[in-house]
């Protein structure tokens, strides 16, 4: 059951930004007319500025963060739970080295926590501070990926 209260915090986590019918987050129309004005000068006439879309663009991303980041928080309790329940079983026959192996459990998933937040943080930062490029070895290593 815990892998599937897992599965269900993953599968909810951007649900609400991607219904079909959802309205934008905030008054887009005074967002985009902001961006212009402001990038009105760095592009060629008739062509809007890579800049504008950005300023567009950063206030969604960092909006992904904060749930992110409670989605690993509740995930990591669901494992630590199981964790304890399972040693718990495992320890029945030499319930005085539960406490000490229970601890050491707990740091190490304390720790990998810690480096996942580490990764997501580092992620999400990187699409908000992406700088448009043309350069062909940029585009094209990034694009394998994909």
């Amino acid at each position: 059951p815990e892998g599937a209260k897992i599965r269900i915090l993953f599968n909810d986590l951007y649900k609400e930004y991607s219904k079909n019918n959802s309205k934008p987050p905030r008054d887009i129309g005074k967002d985009i007319h902001r961006a212009i004005s402001l990038h009105e000068g760095d592009s060629l006439p008739g062509f809007q500025s890579i800049d504008a879309f950005f300023y567009l663009l950063h206030p969604l991303l960092d909006e992904i963060k904060d749930p992110a980041l409670e989605c690993l928080d509740s995930s990591s309790k669901i494992i630590e739970t199981l964790a304890s329940k399972l040693l718990a079983k495992f320890c029945e026959r030499v319930p005085h080295i539960l406490g000490e192996v229970e601890e050491l459990t707990l740091q190490c998933i304390e720790r990998e926590k810690l480096k996942t937040r580490d990764i997501i943080v580092d992620y999400i930062e990187a699409e908000l501070n992406y700088i448009y490029t043309t350069d062909d070895e940029t585009l094209n290593s990034y694009f394998k990926q994909w």
